[in-house]
């Protein structure tokens, strides 16, 4: 899927559009991406639904995909955002790589889609639920306390066509 990436502390990046030349690994990332959060989705039916979603979503006149490349590399993805211009909009689903996080990617993805923390945004796909050491529960990452309180967690989005 996505090969390991070596990166400095902080690593000067660029953000631009994607492209058709991104959509093979924004689909791949988003598939292994979707299935580490879970913990549990496997298979060719999960596979399947997965690709189809994507494809539709993908496909759409209101979706856009904003990518983040080092500065000089715009082969190179450290995350993409994949969303919706529709009122309200729709995020579909974030991601980073690990190497590149904690840079300030996800919050460049989200500026430069103009998703703005006081209007109403849906999130279709809730960030990765981490299991607790010590209780041995599954509870939500803690990025979900983070997020704007005017975005809400809409799964149904994702089906909805604007």
């Amino acid at each position: 899927m996505t090969a390991a990436l070596a990166l400095p502390h902080r690593l000067p990046y660029a953000i631009r559009l994607g492209g058709v030349g991104d959509v093979a690994f924004v689909m791949d990332a988003w598939m292994q991406s979707e299935r580490d959060a879970s913990g549990h989705l496997e298979g060719r039916h999960f596979i399947r639904w997965q690709k189809r979603m994507q494809r539709d979503i993908l496909a759409r006149d209101t979706t856009r995909v904003v990518v983040a490349a080092p500065e000089g590399d715009p082969e190179t993805i450290l995350g993409w955002l994949v969303y919706s211009e529709t009122q309200p909009q729709v995020i579909y689903y974030a991601y980073v790589r690990d190497q590149a996080r904690r840079m300030g990617i996800a919050s460049a993805l989200l500026a430069a889609a103009g998703l703005s923390p006081a209007e109403e945004v849906f999130y279709s796909a809730r960030p990765a639920r981490v299991r607790s050491q010590v209780e041995g529960i599954w509870t939500s990452a803690p990025v979900v306390a983070r997020l704007p309180a005017a975005w809400r967690y809409q799964p149904r989005a994702a089906y909805l066509e604007p």
